[in-house]
């Protein structure tokens, strides 16, 4: 008498699909650009495979288990366009900053933007990005100025020197020097 057959291998399973791809970053403060596309989703997983005959006159496996999941999807639109950038907040924010001896500073953002714009030609070693800028210009802002100054702190000159930098485009160079923590904007 024949022996009796194996029992059908199982296949395994099939792999599942990719991650998704990630989003696009939006665009910088200033350059009214948007980040790209996100990435491509991943591809497809495959199938399982067949299960194997059992022994001696057993029946053969069956096929593996459903096909792998699909593809990840496809990553997130980019993000939307830049701010409007230091030259507009320059134009709308240095009425403000017109008195020589005003004790008013800017805060550190609309300050490092429009310093960031205005002053590009001539940036301080220590505020070549906006990160950097914002950092350097708060460590300072409230620090008493010097005799050299009616502004009162190191801010409000500063704030002063970068509005006439953005009025006055034929002392630019001189004005964003004050504007940068030299010359007359020190303690």
């Amino acid at each position: 008498m024949a022996g009796g057959g194996g029992t059908a291998g199982a296949g395994t399973a099939g792999v599942g699909g990719g991650t998704a791809g990630a989003g696009g970053r939006g665009g910088t403060s200033g350059t009214g650009v948007g980040g790209a596309t996100g990435g491509r989703g991943g591809t497809a997983g495959g199938g399982g495979t067949a299960g194997r005959g059992g022994t001696t006159g057993g029946t053969s496996g069956g096929g593996g288990t459903a096909v792998g999941g699909g593809g990840g999807t496809t990553g997130g639109a980019g993000g939307g366009s830049g701010g409007a950038g230091g030259g507009a907040t320059a134009a709308t924010t240095c009425p403000s900053f017109t008195d020589p001896a005003s004790h008013t500073s800017m805060d550190p953002t609309t300050f490092c933007e429009i310093y960031l714009t205005v002053c590009n030609s001539y940036l301080a070693a220590d505020r070549m990005n906006l990160a950097a800028c914002i950092a350097s210009y708060s460590a300072v802002r409230a620090t008493t100025v010097g005799a050299m100054s009616a502004n009162g702190t190191i801010g409000a000159c500063e704030s002063y020197q970068l509005c006439a930098a953005f009025s006055l485009s034929m002392s630019k160079a001189m004005h964003c020097m004050d504007a940068s923590g030299a010359a007359i904007c020190v303690p």
